[in-house]
């Protein structure tokens, strides 16, 4: 059996700046469920809402870690001649770079 025959989740994110503030992103993340289950459909959506509530708030808090990191980093002199000597081009290099140099926050596994 296949989820795909009787759940369907549309997902929308929409990125937006703050008016307020120049500086920042306003992330509006919505999503709809849809269980062709008549028996289960209620219980169904409850759960996968719940769960993907939970890993939207853990995608949140690594996203967020992910920029502090990067941030802090570009700060520091030293941190900010090595990338441009290392000339990072592929951001998974510099995401591996910096999370060896960090700490693994304690959202992720």
């Amino acid at each position: 059996m296949n989820a795909g025959r009787f759940l369907r989740v549309d997902e929308r994110l929409l990125y937006k700046p703050d008016p307020y503030n120049q500086d920042r992103t306003i992330l509006q993340q919505e999503a709809a469920v849809n269980v062709d289950l008549p028996a289960f459909a209620d219980y169904c959506e409850k759960m996968f809402l719940n769960i993907y509530e939970t890993n939207a708030e853990k995608g949140r808090k690594g996203l967020e870690w992910v920029i502090d990191q990067f941030n802090s980093s570009s700060r520091s002199s030293s941190s900010a001649e090595k990338s441009s000597s290392q000339g990072f081009s592929d951001p998974t290099l510099v995401l591996s770079s910096l999370h060896s140099a960090a700490q693994q926050p304690s959202f992720l596994p």
